[in-house]
């Protein structure tokens, strides 16, 4: 659903909204609601969210012409970093004279061809094209972080879940 979703140019926001809507529907449909109860958040339309198709025409004869002129190994890194979940943090080696900046990322759309990195907080924007991010990769100017796993988050999950067991199993023997 993920890449239809990309595809549609659907931001991270209003795929959240369509997932949030469908575990709203489910839930009414445990709990026996009418659909009229349902409380719906807006997503924008397709029709809003499509270029139109000369733009796409165009964008995609774009987007083909930067694709062919990379190296097999700058594809390669691309094919790798559209891969990755968004949130990956991202190490920025710009020049010799500047420090090294972690951002994450923040989504990357294909329609456009461009990423979005964020700082550690979530602001201060940085967008990139996709040909250029495979090129810095390959170039070392822009680095994948490994971050360590916390096993913590594993028990509030487990946490979460014995709640919601411990809830739902209350509300069914009343």
């Amino acid at each position: 659903t993920d890449l239809i979703m990309n595809e549609l140019g659907y931001s991270v926001n209003d795929k959240t909204n369509v997932l949030l809507n469908i575990k709203e529907c489910s839930l009414a449909v445990m709990d026996g609601k009418d659909e009229k109860e349902i409380q719906i958040i807006d997503v924008p339309s397709i029709k809003e969210k499509i270029p139109l198709s000369e733009n796409k025409i165009s964008a995609q004869k774009t987007k083909k012409n930067e694709y062919e002129s990379l190296t097999e190994e700058e594809k390669s890194q691309l094919t790798r970093f559209k891969l990755l979940p968004f949130g990956t943090f991202f190490d920025f080696n710009g020049d010799e004279n500047s420090s090294e900046i972690r951002r994450k990322l923040s989504w990357f759309s294909p329609v456009s061809n461009n990423a979005l990195f964020v700082s550690l907080v979530g602001n201060k924007p940085h967008e990139q094209s996709l040909s250029s991010v495979a090129r810095d990769m390959v170039a070392k100017k822009l680095r994948i972080v490994e971050v360590e796993k916390k096993e913590y988050f594993k028990g509030v999950l487990s946490s979460i879940y014995n709640k919601i067991r411990n809830i739902m199993g209350t509300r069914q023997t009343a």
